[in-house]
């Protein structure tokens, strides 16, 4: 009775070892893809000027004219010739990638993938968050 006492605790401990390892590699794999407001000013701010570095807003033409990060350049999400489009960006640039709420642009993340881009952000809270955090936007 005793060994199977040992026995089921090393096993537990094994157990518990391997679920925090693979809980803090997927916490890594996150923070690479998905970031918060905070993190994508941050994260803007520090690769301003670099012209490899591409904001891009999946909204509608009217969501984007009401309020857009700056820099940022808008493929709508909904439109036809979407996919087209985004195939034809450059692979090799870095991308933050944002709309409304975090639901189409992590399609945009997926598809993106899909076409063989490898350096993406998603900032996830989007861009509704964006404004009630108070981070800058500009109209047209």
């Amino acid at each position: 009775m005793k060994n199977k006492l040992i026995e089921l605790k090393r096993t537990f401990l094994c157990l518990s070892v391997l679920l925090i390892a693979t809980s803090a590699a997927m916490a890594q794999i996150r923070l690479k893809e998905d970031i918060t407001c905070k993190q994508a000013l941050l994260l803007i701010q520090k690769q301003n000027p670099d012209t490899s570095f591409v904001i891009l807003d999946v909204r509608t033409p009217d969501e984007y004219k009401n309020g857009y990060i700056e820099n940022a350049i808008n493929i709508d999400y909904k439109s036809a010739d979407f996919q087209d489009r985004i195939s034809q960006l450059d692979k090799k640039k870095t991308y933050l990638v944002y709309c409304k709420a975090g639901v189409r642009s992590a399609y945009t993340i997926g598809i993106m993938k899909d076409h063989d881009f490898n350096n993406l952000y998603h900032l996830y809270e989007g861009m509704k968050m964006w404004i009630n955090y108070g981070y800058k936007t500009v109209t047209e």
